[in-house]
């Protein structure tokens, strides 16, 4: 059973954030010398809706443990890259639409509206189900090393890092929700098997994007009565 941390009246503090060592899942947050576990996966909501990180209360795990804290922290050097990947991913998606482009006419094929609203249907459930697959592989990678249904359990609310990182996340979110539906409507016109895959690879960055609500860095938050 979970053990509930008690607290007194909510109040904002300030809170140190890492990533998980391999895991994408999880954070670790540093709250008053304290170390808590932090599961941006718990709701399956989440999924479709990543701001609600920001908009609801969740549950956090402490660890009093300093051995299994040392095991799941992640290296500094690795704490700043994925700004760099972010870049880089760009980059190579313009360059793939670039080479692409010429053969784009080939991939395409009659079929009725039903069928193209049943390909469509079956590729969200494919799309759906990887996602849920990713995230009970981090479960399991966490829980080799501690299992937090053991741990003490508190309730939070936290607030996006900074104004600029809620700015990128939400231009970055915006851009990829434009593409996923950019792909569905091209897909609807022209049946193009090469825009449902990359329908399929947008749809599942999309639903990816609740792991970069909660960054490394200081933001503040609020325990709350669980």
């Amino acid at each position: 059973m979970f053990h509930r941390q008690k607290k007194g009246n909510a109040q904002t503090v300030n809170c140190e954030v890492e990533f998980v060592n391999k895991n994408m899942r999880y954070n670790l947050l540093t709250i008053n010398g304290e170390t808590y576990i932090f599961d941006k996966d718990r709701s399956f909501w989440v999924f479709f809706f990543p701001f609600a990180i920001w908009l609801s209360s969740h549950y956090v795990f402490r660890i009093d443990d300093k051995s299994k804290i040392d095991q799941l922290k992640n290296p500094k050097d690795s704490q700043s890259k994925s700004g760099v990947f972010s870049v880089f991913g760009v980059g190579v998606s313009i360059l793939l639409a670039n080479l692409l482009r010429p053969i784009m006419d080939y991939f395409n094929i009659q079929i009725t509206p039903l069928f193209t609203y049943s390909i469509l249907l079956f590729a969200f459930v494919i799309i759906i189900s990887i996602r849920k697959y990713l995230s009970k592989l981090n479960k399991k990678s966490l829980c080799n090393i501690i299992e937090i249904e053991n741990l003490k359990m508190g309730k939070i609310r936290i607030r996006p890092k900074s104004v600029n990182h809620f700015l990128k996340f939400l231009f970055s979110y915006l851009f990829m929700l434009a593409l996923n539906i950019l792909s569905v409507a091209l897909f609807i016109e022209f049946g193009n098997m090469m825009m449902l895959l990359f329908l399929m690879i947008f749809a599942l960055v999309l639903f990816i994007f609740n792991i970069a609500t909660v960054v490394p860095g200081r933001t503040k938050i609020k325990f709350v009565k669980c």
